[in-house]
């Protein structure tokens, strides 16, 4: 799908996964889960996805079941049920896939379908960001700017948005800014903090363009 080596080809690669999951490789059935769900090459169809993420869930694909996970979270096609997003972003995060440590992180950050528990929320993001999930950087350098559950750490908070911002995420871009423009943990740098906005908002972030 990507071109690495070979022609670029969405049918094909969706061919390959499709017969990857027949044969009984739970991976294939989470790519293809994937790309009914952007409609990468394939009809869109969410049906279809949550029961490739379903197949490739239940063989074993961490994945696959943080994909479902989410389906669960937001009610997508399937029934909104909370817990069983909890328990599957659990089971995905148990087995190394740093995005569902993240969402389980999520979970226990603001409280949905457990009890509020920053410092459980803080380990999970911990684990996330030191394994390259730079989302999850933006969410625990929040909390060392605004004293959640750890103490207020400025400079700490600043590097959490570096390594947020290096690895593409715009969220941290954002955030880094309003820490150069108000000279919060770094020295004040107004310049500094509008190349931060900028990259920010053209990566999507409409809070940076604001």
């Amino acid at each position: 799908s990507t071109g690495l080596g070979v022609t670029a080809s969405n049918d094909l690669s969706n061919e390959l996964y499709r017969k990857a999951c027949d044969l009984g490789e739970p991976a294939g059935c989470t790519e293809l889960g994937y790309n009914y769900e952007r409609g990468v090459g394939l009809t869109p169809s969410i049906d279809i996805a949550v029961d490739m993420y379903q197949k490739g869930c239940a063989g074993g694909d961490a994945l696959g079941c943080n994909n479902l996970g989410f389906m669960y979270e937001k009610g997508t096609v399937v029934r909104q049920d909370v817990s069983r997003a909890l328990s599957l972003y659990r089971q995905a995060c148990d087995n190394e896939n740093l995005p569902g440590c993240h969402n389980l992180g999520k979970l226990y950050e603001v409280g949905n379908g457990v009890s509020q528990n920053y410092d459980t929320a803080k380990t999970l993001y911990e684990r996330a960001c030191s394994g390259g999930f730079v989302i999850a950087c933006t969410d625990l350098g929040f909390f060392y700017e605004r004293g959640l559950g750890v103490p207020v750490d400025l400079e700490r908070a600043v590097q959490l948005y570096l390594k947020g911002c290096d690895g593409g995420a715009p969220q941290s871009c954002n955030n880094l800014g309003f820490m150069y423009q108000n000279g919060t943990g770094i020295a004040q740098n107004t310049t500094r903090a509008i190349e931060l906005f900028e990259q920010s908002c053209t990566a999507g972030n409409s809070m940076a363009c604001t």
